[in-house]
């Protein structure tokens, strides 16, 4: 059941996803309720996200994204711990560059994040803060392990996000 979503608009989606994949070492990866879109740069590319579970639509064209997108994140091979500061100036505000694994960024929009999403569920569910708890181990991370009572990072995650929760 969907209980919300926050859909990037869709101007600000194509401006974004051409300005990133114009640079050679980067596979985007465009997120809806259904699917994955990609333009794949590499034979690897589509191979890989279904692996990890995601149906995958391949576009001839950005343009041709049928339905909103809630997510944009891209893939660099070579990896992605000094990106972040490549990036972040080129991103409009409000919106913002976080690392979402060693070689995944993602956009995050201010009411469009795992925060927003734990928020979403603690009303529809009538839950407190207090009765939740959220694994996590990367910046993508960071807004919705301060939404919940009991904030859990993985030992393996980024320094910031381990020192910011109280249970690892």
């Amino acid at each position: 059941e969907l209980i919300a979503q926050q859909v990037v608009p869709k101007e600000e989606l194509l401006e974004l996803v051409y300005m990133v994949d114009a640079e050679a070492c980067t596979e985007v990866a465009l997120s809806s309720p259904t699917t994955t879109y990609v333009r794949p740069k590499t034979k690897e590319f589509v191979p890989s996200l279904v692996k990890l579970g995601n149906h995958v639509t391949v576009l001839k064209e950005w343009d041709d994204v049928t339905e909103p997108c809630v997510k944009v994140a891209w893939f660099e091979e070579g990896g992605v711990e000094h990106r972040v500061d490549y990036w972040a100036p080129k991103i409009k505000p409000p919106a913002k560059v976080v690392t979402s694994s060693a070689q995944w960024l993602d956009i995050l929009y201010p009411n469009g994040h795992k925060g927003v999403g734990i928020q979403v569920l603690q009303e529809y569910f009538g839950l407190k803060k207090e009765e939740m708890a959220a694994f996590g181990d990367n910046y993508n991370d960071i807004e919705m392990l301060e939404a919940v009572g009991y904030p859990i990072a993985m030992r393996s995650g980024k320094e910031g996000v381990v020192k910011m929760c109280p249970y690892h």
